[in-house]
């Protein structure tokens, strides 16, 4: 069992943390207009299914998008890495 204190500082780490995740899924959403389609996300991570000739200019529109500044949290950025799949997400590509 976890004891209060820590149960406290955890608290206040991950309800921001989830809070600016959740803004940044929205402006996401905003963004990606008819470019792209959200299908999934968990916690900070996006997964997003767009046509293939397109996914570099979808990659560039979510980094910024993830990137750009957050109007609940002006002091926190975020730092995106994205990757690519052609098939499935098993088989996720760095770039």
């Amino acid at each position: 069992f976890l004891d209060k204190e820590y149960r406290a500082r955890n608290f206040s780490v991950q309800a921001p943390a989830a809070l600016l995740c959740l803004e940044k899924l929205v402006l996401l959403k905003n963004k990606l207009e008819d470019f792209g389609e959200i299908v999934l996300h968990v916690h900070d991570g996006y997964y997003i299914i767009a046509p293939k000739e397109n996914y570099i200019f979808v990659l560039d529109l979510c980094k910024k998008a993830l990137e750009s500044d957050s109007e609940l949290m002006p002091v926190i950025n975020l730092s995106v890495k994205s990757a690519i799949s052609y098939t499935n997400f098993g088989e996720f590509k760095n770039v």
